[in-house]
């Protein structure tokens, strides 16, 4: 039989909670796309955009009622869905962050405060990134890798900051709790 230290069980069970908050966490994201109204936040994502493209002299036009930014040159449009506003990234950091044990919620709370907009600001870079994407690659190839960076790069980004969180906040916080 296996003899499991304190710091191995203090672990899987930290891995428990995250798994099982992880869970929660695809049923809460499918909630809030399907039933809660994000229009609010994906006009204010695709203005963002658009006003920060026309001030850098790309030709777009915003259009407030499918919020969608169509361009002259490539001519392509690029409508903001609920999942372009990065909902389930902001979700997905704030769960990883909250389910950790053996850290105290005031930690907790300035690692969002912190890396929250972060997050969101990378998510508008990445929005930011799709025209001239389109116009060095064309439309198609844009499209896939605009695909790729939310799927697998976001991902990428996150663990990165979860690690920077960690390190800069957390970590002080789990010695301190396992030494009780």
């Amino acid at each position: 039989m296996m003899y499991m230290t304190g710091t191995m069980r203090y672990a899987a069970l930290n891995m428990l909670i995250i798994f099982i908050g992880l869970v929660f966490y695809v049923f809460l994201l499918n909630f809030i796309v399907i039933h809660v109204d994000l229009t609010w936040l994906q006009g204010a994502e695709a203005y963002s955009v658009f006003a920060l493209q026309t001030a850098a002299g790309i030709n777009a036009t915003f259009n407030s009622t499918e919020i969608s930014i169509a361009y002259a040159s490539p001519q392509f449009s690029m409508q903001v869905i609920a999942l372009c506003t990065g909902i389930s990234e902001l979700l997905f950091f704030a769960f990883l962050v909250l389910l950790i044990r053996g850290v105290g919620i005031r930690t907790k709370l300035k690692g969002l405060a912190v890396f929250l907009p972060v997050i969101f600001v990378i998510n508008i870079i990445r929005l930011l990134a799709i025209h001239p994407l389109a116009s060095w690659f064309g439309v198609q190839a844009m499209w896939d890798v605009h695909w790729l960076i939310w799927k697998y790069g976001m991902f990428v980004v996150l663990m990165a900051l979860f690690a920077i969180w960690y390190l800069a906040f957390a970590k002080k916080d789990i010695i301190k709790s396992m030494g009780k």
